[in-house]
């Protein structure tokens, strides 16, 4: 297996057989290395939605820097090819202005730039590269031959003269050497996907706060028209990375935006019917649980900036309404079931309702991930609902993998009334948010887990790796 894994680290092929200066109009799929079409049928055989987009690629580099924690074979496979995975991102989506092409679609046999750009593509983005930019040190493969390499200059550096005119000896110091080699491209490596991620958050949040941010508010695009909680969320995440990255000249500036932002957000909130109204109809409000998900971790991001600024009470008061929320449209057997959340909630008339049919797996764990988040919050261990948080997404996880993954990954849909109703499709995003989701619990509640759950999810985490990796990048490649 060792060797079988250096051989594979030592292979860099070319990331596009067609350089693109900047994103192009169209390409053809043979051009890139790595297409991932936006939907396939059950098998991953063929595809449903040929296009590829900007979200699709960034939960796919955010869930391939999670998984390399807990499973040390995912680790070595992706330390060998996420840096031309992240360039290949770089240049089908940045701008040269830190926006991001939202998508490609896929007309007779080329994809076409569709020169859209929106929050979530360019925040998602944001993150997914904030995350390998905090975690590079992952990427450096060559510590895992830390021991391997004491081992060798130990037995090389004791070895007595009549050992060394042996073969076995002689192999040893030819195998120093080349692990030596081996720890110094990983060290480069690294290096490379520190400065890359760096540069890409960086680029990505400035333009959100530049172009997509006004008077606490942010929007969908640079027409500043349309806002809600999807908008508000990517938001507050992109701020949360520009406040991570920036020098001391730049944070009295960023700590007025996060001031302003709550001051919206907290004249948002409908005390009555404990929802925030961001669209300015409090008779009805109806929001993505994906949406909600990303909402609730930037709401947290927000209140640990505020604290660090003097704003304690405020950072209270906001994890204290985004909790009265929560409990308000997250209602057993009305909005969820043991084995999921459903898609949409509508608050009408301060009433809670599913208001569509529908559980859909990658909003259920984009929301279950963005929750989880949230919870890191001090404030819900203080008022005691951490625990009982973390079971309730914990059961949903394990539920949903029994559930909604299939012989090949997990699935589309099912019917929110009748979860035996399954749509058995799979959609990209859907399976990195599983898998970022299930990683998040085996990485950080693993003393929750029993056992055999830890090993249901490893298996899950595997399973969906390899439908992503094998057969729908075979696809992409043949589109």
């Amino acid at each position: 297996m060792r060797k079988i894994v250096l051989s594979t680290l030592l292979i860099f092929t070319l990331v596009f057989n067609v350089v693109f200066a900047a994103p192009p109009a169209h390409f053809k799929g043979k051009d890139v290395k790595y297409i991932f079409p936006h939907a396939v049928t059950k098998d991953g055989l063929l595809p449903i939605e040929g296009k590829i987009t900007a979200t699709d690629y960034a939960s796919i580099l955010k869930s391939i820097n999670n998984v390399q924690d807990n499973n040390l074979a995912l680790r070595s496979k992706v330390a060998s090819y996420y840096v031309e995975l992240a360039k290949t991102t770089q240049n089908l989506f940045f701008n040269e202005d830190g926006s991001i092409v939202s998508s490609y679609d896929y007309t007779d046999n080329e994809y076409h730039n569709q020169n859209k750009a929106d929050i979530a593509s360019i925040a998602q983005m944001s993150i997914a590269f904030y995350d390998a930019y905090v975690n590079n040190v992952k990427f450096n493969y060559g510590l895992s031959y830390k021991s391997t390499l004491n081992n060798l200059e130990r037995y090389i550096k004791t070895a007595k003269k009549a050992e060394r005119r042996t073969a076995k000896y002689k192999k040893a110091v030819a195998d120093l050497a080349r692990y030596k080699k081996i720890v110094q491209n990983a060290a480069t490596f690294q290096k490379n996907v520190k400065d890359l991620s760096y540069k890409n958050a960086l680029s990505t949040s400035s333009y959100v706060l530049n172009n997509l941010y006004k008077e606490g508010k942010f929007y969908n695009d640079p027409s500043l028209q349309s806002i809600n909680y999807g908008t508000m969320g990517n938001g507050l995440l992109a701020l949360n990375v520009q406040w991570n990255l920036s020098g001391t000249s730049d944070k009295q500036r960023l700590t007025q935006i996060a001031k302003e932002v709550y001051d919206y957000i907290n004249a948002s909130y409908d005390e009555e019917y404990d929802v925030f109204v961001f669209s300015g109809d409090r008779q009805n409000v109806k929001f993505d649980l994906k949406d909600f998900g990303m909402f609730l971790w930037g709401a947290k991001e927000l209140s640990t900036i505020l604290i660090q600024n003097g704003y304690g009470i405020e950072a209270a008061n906001l994890m204290l309404k985004t909790t009265k929320m929560v409990n308000k449209v997250i209602v057993k057997d009305v909005t969820y079931k043991n084995e999921g959340i459903a898609r949409e909630i509508a608050v009408v008339n301060g009433v809670v309702s599913a208001s569509r049919d529908e559980i859909n797996t990658g909003r259920l764990h984009q929301f279950l991930y963005g929750f989880m988040k949230w919870n890191e919050s001090q404030f819900t261990s203080f008022i005691g609902v951490h625990s009982k948080n973390v079971m309730l997404a914990k059961n949903m996880l394990i539920n949903s993998i029994k559930n909604h993954i299939d012989a090949f990954a997990i699935i589309h849909d099912t019917k929110f009334t009748d979860v035996t109703i399954k749509n058995d499709a799979k959609e990209i995003p859907y399976i990195a948010w599983f898998m970022v989701t299930a990683d998040y619990f085996a990485e950080n509640h693993k003393h929750h887990l029993s056992k055999e759950e830890n090993d249901l999810i490893q298996r899950a985490i595997q399973k969906n790796y390899d439908f992503l990796m094998n057969k729908v990048l075979t696809l992409g490649k043949n589109m």
